[in-house]
């Protein structure tokens, strides 16, 4: 999957399937108001379960079957927040990923993985395999740990996590638990993968939910130029 112009069209009449936990849950809306604004006439399907982490979607029978029923053009792939980052990972859940990926391939659907952010105090609940954590040391662990991912799958990367990590100092992408996204948050994360799976700019596009609309230009903006550097690099 590749990136076209600013200005092109977005991709049209795709049939998207979203799988990932209340990070995924709460950009519903606003991908969706995206998605008709920008005309793209695509079908969106939502698979969420708060708190669970990709293997544990893999065991779904109903996953299973929406996968390999091959209605689906793109399917995002959302993990636990912190989990790509843990020695654990690549121990006990790579091998279902990579068996949920070729399921997803076999199926002639492309994989999106969307790169999370880190929390903004960093991973103080693996305080014992990262002392002294920082949103910024968390951010790079999760950016470094995704585009190791997306190599071994061969997936494209919505680079959520670098569109964040420019506006995180500009204004507040968190919700009051530090974590999960506040509407400016939620309409970046939405802004990126909007970009990534359309291959088209959103910064004409008017809808902006219940985003400032000074700031909602900036995030269209930066989501498009994130997009635009990473995915042409």
């Amino acid at each position: 999957m590749t990136t076209t112009k600013s200005d092109s069209e977005p991709r049209k009449g795709l049939k998207i399937l979203f799988i990932g936990n209340s990070y995924t849950q709460s950009i519903r809306r606003y991908f969706t108001g995206l998605a008709n604004a920008g005309r793209t006439d695509a079908y969106i399907d939502w698979m969420t379960q708060g708190d669970f982490i990709l293997s544990q979607h893999v065991e779904e029978q109903d996953i299973i079957d929406k996968i390999s029923s091959g209605e689906y053009s793109v399917i995002v792939l959302q993990e636990q927040s912190q989990l790509p980052t843990l020695p654990e990972f690549k121990e006990k859940h790579l091998d279902k990923i990579k068996e949920f990926n070729q399921l997803i391939a076999d199926s002639g659907a492309e994989t999106v993985l969307y790169m999370t952010w880190a929390c903004k105090e960093g991973d103080t609940e693996n305080s014992d395999l990262f002392p002294d954590d920082s949103y910024d040391k968390m951010q790079k662990r999760l950016i470094d740990a995704y585009e190791a991912l997306g190599q071994e799958l061969g997936a494209t990367i919505a680079p959520i996590g670098i569109a964040w990590s420019k506006l995180v100092d500009q204004m507040e992408l968190y919700r009051e638990d530090n974590s999960h996204p506040s509407s400016n948050g939620g309409y970046l994360v939405s802004c990126v993968l909007y970009n990534t799976i359309f291959q088209s700019s959103p910064t004409s596009i008017a809808y902006k939910g219940d985003v400032k609309e000074d700031l909602a230009e900036t995030i269209r903006e930066t989501a498009a130029e994130t997009v635009a550097e990473y995915l042409t690099s």
